[in-house]
């Protein structure tokens, strides 16, 4: 399990050092009160719809960057794609 913060740093790192031409870097975080930790990330009601973006958005190669209007389409409201 890594620990929310170390994810964060994690992403901010891999944002930083990516080139401008590759495909968006997203973090997906929980609400702690969700009590999810690692192990029961898969059962959180929102997974299917941020498979689902993932899926759709590198089939169809859609992926806009972080200025992406519609980056968050499809997934629920509680949840953040940065």
């Amino acid at each position: 399990m890594v620990p929310y913060v170390l994810g964060e740093k994690l992403y901010q790192a891999a944002v930083a050092k990516r080139p401008l031409e590759s495909k968006p870097v997203n973090f997906v975080s929980f609400e702690a009160e969700l009590g999810l930790a690692h192990k029961f990330i898969y059962s959180a009601p929102e997974v299917p719809s941020i498979i689902q973006h993932f899926v759709s958005k590198s089939i169809k190669g859609t992926w806009g960057g972080e200025n992406d209007e519609n980056q968050n389409d499809n997934v629920p409201q509680n949840t953040r794609l940065l």
